[in-house]
């Protein structure tokens, strides 16, 4: 096996003349075929193969679809009781391993070759999942392209859409977009398990672009995972430098920044509470009541030493008497 993993192929026919018991696994739990297979030795596996007692198993596809080997993909595919879309432990196809590796030219050998392209591994997820969580533009259209459906939920009820807005994969947003619409079954105000839309995970992820081209596609901005009050927006948008585009594009396409939440506490409160003072100078340009009374979002700013927003605050008129 640590010939066959190295390439090694002159080793490999000379332990087999001297009789290497081709059927023993390493720690890993591989054959001397199966390592030869993730390797890219299309050498060895072959002298394996050559009536040295070896087989070519389901293993064999998933390892070289992983790591990329071309050429040991469509060898092995030549041999007709190997099944493209044979399974490991964790239902995971040979289309699933190329797709999460972005390896493109065996995708397209194993659609070529009849490849399942919906199967689902043990969380839910199809190839074109993962193909879209490494944001990979090329074999998201090839697989669109094979019939893949752009309408696919894992096991946690995250759509292709939420795992593109979470990523910032642009392009392949626009490739998602382009294959379905709301007709089709494509939701993009779908709520995951954390009862987040795609917008959402957009904002806190500080995409400005993906949540453009959410709202021009239809994004609901009024969706919120808690109470309908898209103001809260703000608090799941990370410190980062998007953070200030992604503010003005909200405020600017309808985002409610007045409303207060069941505690009184309105956006202000949330943002002093970040420390974000950027965000926090948008808002007050837009007119949010600073409170002047009770537990005042400068009470907030104060509790985090977040000094610009004091400044801030007191600047536009915030109590520093106010008492809480």
């Amino acid at each position: 096996m640590h010939a066959s993993s190295r390439g090694h192929t002159a080793v490999v026919c000379e332990l087999l003349r001297l009789g290497a018991d081709t059927s023993l696994v390493s720690c890993a739990g591989y054959s001397a075929a199966e390592d030869a297979a993730a390797s890219g030795d299309i050498r060895s596996l072959k002298t394996l193969l050559a009536g040295s007692g070896s087989s070519v198993t389901g293993k064999c596809l998933l390892l070289s679809s992983a790591n990329g080997h071309v050429e040991i993909v469509e060898f092995l595919l030549q041999h007709k009781t190997l099944d493209p879309s044979s399974t490991d432990e964790k239902s995971w196809t040979p289309l699933h391993r190329a797709c999460r590796n972005g390896h493109v030219e065996v995708v397209k050998v194993l659609l070529s070759r009849g490849a399942n392209i919906d199967t689902r591994d043990n969380i839910g997820r199809t190839p074109l999942n993962r193909a879209v969580r490494i944001g990979s533009f090329g074999i998201a259209q090839r697989l669109l392209e094979a019939g893949a459906s752009p309408v696919s939920c894992d096991s946690s009820e995250m759509s292709l859409t939420h795992f593109v807005a979470a990523g910032g994969f642009n392009e392949v947003l626009d490739l998602l977009l382009a294959a379905g619409n709301i007709d089709d079954g494509v939701d993009l105000n779908e709520l995951d398990w954390e009862f987040e839309t795609p917008l959402i995970k957009a904002i806190r992820a500080g995409n400005p672009d993906i949540v453009a081209r959410l709202l021009n596609a239809g994004a609901d901005i009024a969706i919120n995972c808690l109470d309908d009050t898209s103001y809260q927006y703000f608090l799941w948008t990370p410190r980062n430098g998007t953070n200030i585009e992604t503010a003005r594009f909200l405020i600017e396409n309808g985002t409610r920044i007045h409303p207060d939440d069941h505690q009184q506490r309105n956006i202000l409160h949330w943002v002093a509470r970040m420390g974000t003072a950027d965000i926090l100078s948008i808002l007050l340009e837009c007119g949010v009541d600073v409170r002047a009374d009770g537990r005042t979002a400068l009470h907030l700013a104060i509790m985090e030493g977040a000094v610009e927003c004091v400044r801030l605050l007191l600047r536009a008129g915030a109590n520093p008497n106010a008492i809480d």
